[in-house]
C-alpha cells in the first residue's frame, strides 16, 4: 500500500489524486466519489429559489381565487331582489 500526497491537488480518501477543477462538478473523478461528498451547497440554494417561486405563485394564484369567488358571490346575491 502506498501513501500518496497530492500537492495542489485535490486527494480522495482512497488517496487517489485528481484535478482541483473536478470537485463538485456532478461528476465522480474519485474512484470512491470523495469528491462529489459535501458538494449539496448550489443544488440546496437552487432549491431553495425554485421553491420559494413555486410558494409566490401558489399565494398569487390563491388570492386570484378568493378575488373571483368574492365577485362571483357578490354577483349572484345582487342578481335576487328582496321581496317586501
Amino acid at each position: 500500500m502506498h501513501n500518496l500526497t497530492c500537492f495542489d491537488i485535490f486527494t480522495c480518501i482512497n488517496g487517489q489524486c485528481i484535478d482541483k477543477n473536478g470537485v463538485c462538478d456532478g461528476r465522480d473523478q474519485c474512484y470512491d466519489g470523495s469528491d462529489e461528498i459535501d458538494c449539496h451547497g448550489i443544488t440546496t440554494n437552487l432549491m431553495l429559489i425554485l421553491l420559494g417561486l413555486v410558494g409566490l405563485v401558489c399565494v398569487i394564484m390563491l388570492w386570484i381565487l378568493i378575488v373571483v369567488c368574492i365577485r362571483f358571490y357578490s354577483a349572484r346575491n345582487s342578481a335576487y331582489k328582496q321581496l317586501t
